[in-house]
């Protein structure tokens, strides 16, 4: 028959068919993809985090060394802060700069691991910072001091997907602070130690929570996509599938059945 007919939907009966060579396992591409997909996200979350950390110190702590050249702090150490602020601020820009020429040069999460150190080195700067309390500061730079460190702390927190990060600066940033007002005498003080423990712990609940929703939404993203790939596979094999049926419809002289093992017929030219 020269006709062509449209086949039926169905799957035709087939011969089995040897395949060389290892298997790739489909179920496991979404993982792996998962994978990758967070890794990158995670390398992009540290570029972003290093990156707004350089403004972020200079100019909060440009703020409080103004603020605490008039305040009964040493000169001597305060000028030790300024230049180990300084220092801890070229190391972050030099980390930047390592990990934008040369990305590939080590894995994740070792650029991670370097990120922790360097983050401990600048949460121990906050902390140094909120020991200028002991030097009786007045209300308005008391207030400046901790304004100041509860904003970078904030801040981390706000990028802080990487739990070592977060403790590494979170702890040694707060805790002076927090040991100052437990050492005073008075409710009043009490609390406030208290508020400021419970808002490390809150940064680092946010922290933590936006960790889970970077991993949910790359494990999802790399899914959506693999189901994107799947059903552009299927209907790839069945145009060809199609095209086959054609080709037989087409050009076969024979009147053409095909039946399944219960005598069902599946296909007819």
């Amino acid at each position: 028959m020269n006709r062509p007919i449209k086949p039926v939907q169905e799957d035709a009966p087939s011969a089995p068919v040897e395949i060389a060579g290892p298997v790739d396992d489909v179920s496991s591409r979404p993982k792996a993809n998962g994978e990758k997909r967070y890794a990158e996200a995670r390398f992009d979350v540290l570029l972003n985090n290093i990156r707004g950390g350089l403004l972020h110190n200079f100019g909060f702590a440009s703020v409080v060394a103004f603020v605490l050249a008039q305040s009964a702090v040493p000169m001597s150490v305060l000028l030790g802060w300024i230049a180990a602020m300084l220092i801890g601020i070229a190391q972050r820009y030099v980390l930047l700069a390592a990990i934008r020429q040369r990305p590939g040069r080590l894995a994740i999460d070792t650029w991670l691991k370097i990120n922790v150190v360097s983050a401990a080195y600048m949460g121990l700067l906050w902390g140094a910072c909120g020991l200028s309390m002991f030097y009786g500061l007045t209300n308005v730079q008391s207030a400046v001091v901790i304004l100041a460190i509860a904003g970078m702390t904030a801040g981390v927190a706000a990028n802080g997907y990487h739990k070592p990060y977060l403790i590494a600066y979170l702890f040694p940033a707060l805790f002076p602070l927090a040991l100052f007002f437990l050492l005073a005498s008075g409710a009043a003080y009490s609390a406030m130690a208290a508020i400021i423990i419970l808002f490390g712990y809150i940064l680092f609940r946010t922290g933590r929570i936006a960790a889970e929703k970077l991993r949910y939404t790359t494990d999802l993203a790399s899914e959506n996509e693999e189901l994107v790939r799947s059903l552009r596979s299927t209907l790839e094999e069945s145009r060809k599938t199609e095209d086959r049926f054609q080709i037989i419809a087409n050009y076969s002289y024979a009147w053409e059945c095909w039946f399944d093992v219960e005598g069902t017929v599946l296909w007819t030219s």
